[in-house]
């Protein structure tokens, strides 16, 4: 497990270093020594092969996340239940801070990867291209069409792994926790 983890920690933080890397060549557009067409090329490029590389990523590794949001999910629902009901509370408070931390830690790497690319839209949009030439304009608006599509990192395909996916998490294994109480009491 611990291997799985590391894969996707290092994945996450190279695809947020690429798109860290684009959006600050995105901001050198504003200035007048380098050709807007070369660096739009450049841009252009980086671009692609990231999104090449993320999905990719994405279509191997979505079991894996959908593994380990399933299990640490299940896991939080019996630990918080059996809080309530343990002599060995720290060990399942423990337990149950272990679980949160995991779930955060994948909810987190989902996110980073959600505001890098918001970052390179928000960089792309926030240059001068309304004083660039027409062609240019053309080519700044393809490439912030092309990143609308969501980088997240999905989990069976349903929505994008964010914070967001943390706080249902949780809700629900506080619920699932409530229902059981109220039924097995």
């Amino acid at each position: 497990m611990v291997l799985n983890d590391v894969v996707i920690v290092v994945f996450i933080t190279y695809f947020k270093a690429e798109y860290d890397s684009i959006s600050n060549l995105a901001k050198t557009l504003d200035s007048d020594e380098t050709p807007n067409e070369d660096v739009l090329l450049e841009i252009y490029v980086a671009h692609q092969r990231v999104l090449e590389y993320f999905i990719t990523f994405k279509k191997h590794l979505w079991h894996a996340y959908f593994h380990k949001l399933a299990t640490a999910g299940g896991y939080l629902c019996m630990t918080v239940y059996v809080i309530q009901f343990s002599s060995a509370y720290l060990a399942v408070v423990a337990t149950t801070v272990a679980i949160f931390y995991q779930i955060y830690m994948l909810c987190l790497l989902g996110q980073l990867s959600i505001n890098s690319q918001e970052n390179l839209i928000s960089c792309l949009y926030m240059t001068k291209w309304y004083d660039m030439e027409p062609s240019v304009q053309r080519k700044v608006f393809v490439m912030l069409t092309i990143s609308q599509q969501s980088l997240g990192i999905s989990s069976f395909g349903v929505d994008s792994v964010s914070n967001n996916t943390f706080v249902g998490i949780v809700r629900m294994a506080v619920s699932y926790a409530a229902i059981l109480y109220t039924v097995l009491n």
